[in-house]
């Protein structure tokens, strides 16, 4: 099992660690708190080894919004003091991942897919006009110890990706034990994140409707196809005609990539086209 961490939230929080007279905590000794936090998640999430992600240079994001400047809320004077010492220390390790022109949340969930696929593939192969063997091995939901990856990261984006979580402790986010994600539910996570955008992004949803709206919690009684159309539905209330125009620039802010340059678009059977 490869645990694949999210690093950017990590470097935001050892980045900030200070001395009780309020000067920045030794870079070093931040460094070496900050690997051992991954190892840490390494043995909570149930993996062998550890692949981390970190943002690198560049997001395509930022071209692609035009109701809201994408992060337009955050500066880089927001940065914590050790935020450039812990990022090279971290892109000088050979199992860090740096992710160029777009996100790590969408390395680590390309990762992931790229896993999850396999797994079914695999899966697929052994049922295949074998009755008795689908019988042994039950559903794909049951044959979870297919699964190579687990994604580590306190950031709820993720969810939307299918495969097994991890998510660790830090201020009010308690942790969440080893978790599996189905293709079905991720798309409800993300057509509900579609609802209510996402503010520390800047990433405009329907005004009003938070995560315990109505609204939001409709979409835990549909069908996939049906909570798009009712997405859909919302959004043309709200903008009239743009309706989908706006819809489809806050989908492909918010989507996770599930291959290398994708960009959402409207799907009628993600399911069918991936694996």
């Amino acid at each position: 099992m490869i645990s694949l961490i999210d690093l950017d939230p990590l470097v935001y929080q050892y980045g900030y660690l200070q001395l009780p007279d309020g000067r920045p905590f030794p870079a070093r000794m931040a460094a070496r708190m900050l690997d051992e936090k991954c190892e840490d998640i390494r043995l909570k999430s149930g993996g062998d080894t550890w692949i981390g992600h970190v943002s690198g240079a560049g997001n395509f994001r930022v071209g692609l919004a035009t109701i809201r400047k994408y992060k337009g809320t955050r500066s880089e004077s927001e940065r914590p003091p050790l935020y450039g010492y812990l990022r090279g220390h971290l892109m000088q390790k050979s199992n860090v991942v740096v992710a160029n022109d777009e996100e790590a949340d969408d390395t680590l969930s390309i990762a992931q897919y790229k896993d999850y696929a396999a797994a079914k593939s695999r899966y697929n192969s052994y049922i295949e006009d074998d009755p008795i063997e689908e019988q042994q091995l039950g559903s794909f939901e049951e044959c979870q110890w297919m699964l190579n990856t687990v994604i580590c990261t306190i950031d709820k984006d993720l969810d939307m990706v299918p495969g097994l979580h991890y998510r660790w402790s830090k201020g009010n986010v308690k942790e969440i034990t080893t978790w599996y994600q189905s293709v079905d539910g991720g798309l409800i996570a993300f057509y509900k994140q579609c609802l209510t955008g996402d503010s520390v992004d800047n990433i405009p949803g329907l005004r009003g409707v938070g995560p315990k709206s109505t609204h939001v919690t409709k979409l835990d009684s549909l069908e996939p196809d049906a909570a798009l159309d009712y997405v859909k539905q919302r959004y043309t209330e709200w903008y009239g005609n743009y309706g989908d125009e706006f819809l489809l620039e806050v989908g492909r802010l918010l989507w996770m990539r599930s291959e290398v340059g994708e960009l959402w678009n409207f799907p009628e059977d993600l399911d069918s086209n991936l694996f």
